[in-house]
């Protein structure tokens, strides 16, 4: 069964902030879909980073550009125990909105 784990909605900035931190140690589930949204304000810019020990990350998706009112997906099985996502205004000083859902299954 899907479950909706978080959802968030935040403006971004001009430099990468943290929308979300996840652990996934206790959660069930073995997917996991990060569906992004960008509240028709200006493009932004994303990127997903993954730890298996909070102390070193890597970059499990490079930075992407996400359009004005667009919307976009990723999926999640590896084995990872945290993950950040991450993003920051396209253009400096035009900051847009960002949501984003985290479902499970």
């Amino acid at each position: 069964m899907v479950s909706l784990i978080r959802k968030r909605t935040q403006i971004s900035g001009n430099d990468y902030i943290s929308i979300m931190k996840l652990n996934l140690n206790n959660i069930e589930y073995k997917t996991f879909l990060f569906h992004f949204r960008e509240e028709n304000t200006n493009a932004i810019k994303f990127k997903i980073l993954a730890s298996s020990d909070q102390i070193t990350w890597e970059t499990i998706k490079e930075e992407t550009t996400l359009a004005k009112n667009g919307s976009t997906y990723e999926t999640l099985t590896d084995a990872w125990m945290f993950i950040d996502i991450q993003f920051k205004a396209d253009t400096p000083e035009a900051q847009g909105k960002l949501t984003l859902n985290v479902s499970g299954n």
